[in-house]
């Protein structure tokens, strides 16, 4: 879990290059309620309010849980669709369909 995407080397290498940004790592790993409850596909918000996102990894050997969140409320990342979410929008500017 962490305040901001969780990208590997390969990852940081394609947003540098420019074939993928940080915003579609967000939108993909943003931790949202699931669908047996009431705030069905909501954001999760951590205990700061502020965007949780969640990868898995494999690994060969068992491994513990990584926890990166943090209680600074200015550190955490969020792209302008989850930032539109958090602020109640139900449209993106310049969004298209």
């Amino acid at each position: 879990m962490s305040n901001k995407p969780i990208i590997t080397d390969s990852q940081a290498y394609a947003v540098n290059q420019g074939l993928r940004t940080m915003d579609d790592f967000a939108n993909s790993q943003i931790v949202r309620y699931g669908d047996n409850t009431p705030d069905a596909g909501k954001i999760v918000k951590d205990d700061n309010g502020k965007p949780q996102y969640r990868a898995i990894f494999f690994s060969k050997t068992a491994k513990a849980d990584v926890d990166l969140r943090n209680n600074d409320a200015n550190d955490f990342y969020s792209s302008v669709e989850i930032k539109a979410e958090l602020l109640g929008a139900s449209t993106v500017a310049d969004q298209t369909i």
